[in-house]
């Protein structure tokens, strides 16, 4: 399994989950940067790998000089006509409906807040598309109640969950996504920094992009799994097992919450049971040791410009997505921005931000000490 795949696991759960985290910050009217009070269990506190002495801890075998085969890499012409619709949604390129109720077929954008009949804490979503069909990923009451929904105007939506258990959710449909606009010249110009600067030279680039995507993530894979067989975690910390299992709990009771129902239907519907999250959480942190292990005897390092740019990409991305709250106010009489969230970032979840680092220098490692052959065909 590809490292990043760890990585992106760990910032999806922390910024998900973690009532602290900078879209919730980014989201309140007046969003302060001030770090919080700690919980008294922090999912930030990721255990320092490179701090343990992992000569002790972990066998490496051979990491280098190996010769690593690959299938061909193929992007299809529907993979990419399927990107490059997803990036017409990301960026709101389509008309956005606010002149009629919804109706079955409808995908909508919209808000909620909800309540539980027993007294649970209540959950709110922002900016949540939602598809009136028969293959969406929300409750069948839940879709079937907005049906009808007016644009800009609250209703309320009730579904029965676990031992009858009722979640009402007071619904705002923002609007209606409509028909998707054509690429522009301007749009396709900015979008790539300039490297495409014609909307009908667009679906050539982004494919040769996506191979390129493809074409790491099948290296990674197979430098990894490569690597995994000549290494072995002898001893894996207990605190490093515990961290993944913490977080899956946590993950997985906010997800029963948000659904209005228990924790173990939550549990059952991913086929999953403690012992199985905790064999989970072992293989997770037994890759960590791996990783930083070879980190380590490579003697990789990050240098600071890298990690500068690390937290400005993350955190531009935040401010994207969350463009909406930002500008309300910091707390501190200005506007958000994305300084102000990668100083965040630095403070409070820079380990985060060392992970993904980490994983560039490495997979860069790697591939420069081995031999990579598609087919017959070296790559490097």
């Amino acid at each position: 399994m590809k490292y990043t795949v760890v990585a992106a696991l760990l910032a999806a759960l922390l910024l998900l989950c973690s009532c602290t985290s900078v879209q919730d910050m980014l989201e309140q009217e007046t969003a302060d940067l001030t770090p919080p009070a700690k919980d008294a269990y922090d999912l930030t506190d990721i255990p320092d790998y490179l701090a343990m002495p992992l000569a002790d801890y972990v066998t490496l075998g051979a990491y280098t000089g190996l010769s690593v085969k690959i299938d061909t890499v193929t992007v299809t012409d529907a993979q990419v006509n399927e990107a490059i619709e997803g990036i017409k949604t990301l960026n709101g390129l389509y008309e956005k409906i606010t002149t009629r109720a919804a109706i079955w077929g409808d995908v909508l954008v919209l808000s909620y807040t909800s309540m539980s009949s027993d007294g649970g804490t209540g959950v709110g979503e922002t900016d949540v598309e939602v598809a009136l069909t028969e293959d969406s990923t929300y409750p069948e009451d839940f879709v079937q109640g907005l049906v009808g929904a007016p644009c800009g105007i609250p209703v309320a939506v009730t579904v029965k969950g676990e031992n009858d258990v009722l979640t009402t959710y007071t619904v705002t449909v923002s609007y209606i996504k409509g028909d998707y606009a054509e690429l522009t010249d301007a749009f396709v110009s900015e979008y790539t920094g300039g490297a495409c600067t014609k909307a009908d030279e667009f679906f050539a680039y982004y494919k040769e992009q996506l191979w390129n995507e493809k074409y790491y993530d099948v290296v990674y894979d197979a430098l990894w799994n490569a690597c995994e067989e000549n290494c072995k975690a002898d001893i894996v910390p207990d605190e490093a097992v515990s961290y993944y299992l913490k977080s899956m709990e946590d993950y997985y009771r906010r997800m029963a919450r948000a659904n209005g129902v228990t924790y173990e239907a939550v549990l059952a519907a991913f086929d999953l049971d403690e012992i199985k999250m905790m064999n989970l959480s072992y293989g997770y942190a037994e890759k960590d040791m791996i990783f930083y292990a070879m980190v380590k005897d490579a003697g990789l390092q990050i240098p600071e410009q890298q990690y500068q740019k690390a937290l400005l990409d993350y955190a531009a991305k935040y401010y994207d997505t969350y463009s909406a709250g930002v500008g309300k106010g910091s707390g501190q009489g200005g506007k958000v921005t994305v300084e102000d969230v990668a100083a965040y970032l630095d403070q409070e979840q820079g380990n985060i931000i060392k992970e993904l680092c980490y994983d560039e220098l490495l997979y860069d490692y790697l591939y420069e000490n081995n031999h990579i052959m598609m087919g017959d065909v070296p790559m490097n």
